[in-house]
């Protein structure tokens, strides 16, 4: 790994962080529980360990399990507040589930017990409830539908360690692979595709679902064509996103499908190593002057440009005016796209471990990836 990226990388982190030393999304924001998370989850895949660490670790860590509710079996942020949500795309439901999800992996990651109450949400054990709750999502969006899906099979995956401690589906994750099985396209390998979805959509909601079927050992439904698919997003310019310059959540979408499925495809190895040989590099060169990372590349005017001219009601709510943007549309959360910030910072270095993961193969210990399904895992298949 480039030592002065890292270091450039590190001296920006310094500077987010408050003098309580919690993680900010960036500089003007005050922090909460999620950039916490993300900021842990950024330390641990790339493996940094040393005393003054694991104390840092240890602090912010009591801060989250001081968040959990038992009777509710969530993590609550206690700033956060239902009227802060600016959009009818996240709810403060959708909010506290995403909290929960960084929260619990968050802790699995960094060596602690995550709390759980298996009799707070008894509903999610019932296959037909799930059949039902998976059915009921609008999966003309994956994009933003997966992520639901991913919060639901992230809780049964805990319960199922939770309950058995060992790698063992409850019959309620059996029911949600036995959806997924039945309403992937099988044109494109994705889910929402046949509803109008577009690839980039589809792409993006299959990153948050195979890590579970990997994980589960559960066979994959039309692998070749999901591959082809995330192929065809490559921007003649570089990277996935309809628009040069990219999009940190999309590039890291489509980079770790196709390092994921690497190992399942090998008459794809050569385009794969291609694709992510320019995506390396591309990445690499957006990092700031800071040291951190902006969520794209792309000046205001390119990303109007790519809303009006490629992309859906989604995009178009998010993207704003160009410069800013609210992650998960919580205000608090509010950062200036031209501007380095926490989560794409993660996420950048999440898409460069897994290009290394396929083209570096004797260099993995530079990295550390999740055990636990979720968005950086990896079950290192191919690679034993």
């Amino acid at each position: 790994m480039d030592k002065d990226f890292l270091s450039q990388m590190f001296c920006w982190l310094k500077d987010i962080i408050t003098e309580s030393g919690e993680f900010r999304l960036c500089k003007k924001n005050n922090p909460t529980l999620m950039s916490n998370c993300f900021g842990l989850s950024l330390i641990n895949l790339i493996n940094a360990n040393t005393d003054q660490i694991s104390i840092f670790k240890q602090q912010l860590c009591k801060i989250i399990l001081k968040a959990y509710r038992d009777n509710e079996d969530v993590f609550l942020d206690p700033i956060l507040k239902r009227e802060e949500i600016f959009s009818q795309l996240h709810n403060y439901h959708y909010l506290v589930e995403q909290t929960s999800y960084f929260c619990r992996h968050t802790l699995y990651i960094s060596g602690y017990d995550v709390p759980f109450n298996p009799e707070a949400k008894p509903e999610i054990y019932n296959p037909d409830w799930v059949t039902e709750y998976l059915s009921n999502l609008d999966w003309k969006d994956p994009w933003l539908e997966s992520n639901k899906a991913m919060f639901l099979l992230d809780r049964l995956t805990f319960a199922s360690l939770y309950r058995t401690k060992k790698i063992n589906p409850l019959p309620s994750i059996n029911a949600a692979f036995d959806y997924f099985d039945n309403s992937i396209d099988s044109t494109t390998g994705l889910w929402g595709t046949d509803k109008n979805s577009g690839i980039m959509r589809g792409v993006a909601g299959a990153y948050h679902i195979i890590p579970y079927y990997l994980f589960f050992n559960r066979l994959i439904p039309f692998v070749e064509q999901m591959v082809k698919s995330v192929l065809t997003l490559e921007n003649p310019e570089g990277l996935f996103f309809p628009i040069a310059g990219g999009c940190a959540c999309v590039d890291t979408d489509a980079i770790g499908i196709l390092s994921l499925l690497y190992h399942l495809v090998p008459h794809y190895h050569k385009e794969i190593d291609a694709v992510l040989v320019r995506s390396k590099e591309l990445i690499l060169n957006l990092q700031s002057s800071q040291g951190g990372f902006v969520e794209s590349g792309a000046s205001s005017s390119q990303r109007l440009s790519g809303v009006n001219n490629n992309s859906g009601d989604l995009l178009a709510q998010i993207w704003t005016s160009g410069t800013s943007m609210k992650y998960s549309s919580w205000s608090v959360m509010e950062y200036d796209t031209d501007q380095p910030d926490l989560w794409s910072t993660y996420f950048r270095l999440l898409s460069i471990a897994y290009c290394d993961l396929v083209l570096k193969k004797e260099q993995l210990k530079q990295w550390k990836f999740e055990s636990i399904p979720g968005l950086a895992f990896s079950s290192r298949h191919g690679f034993k």
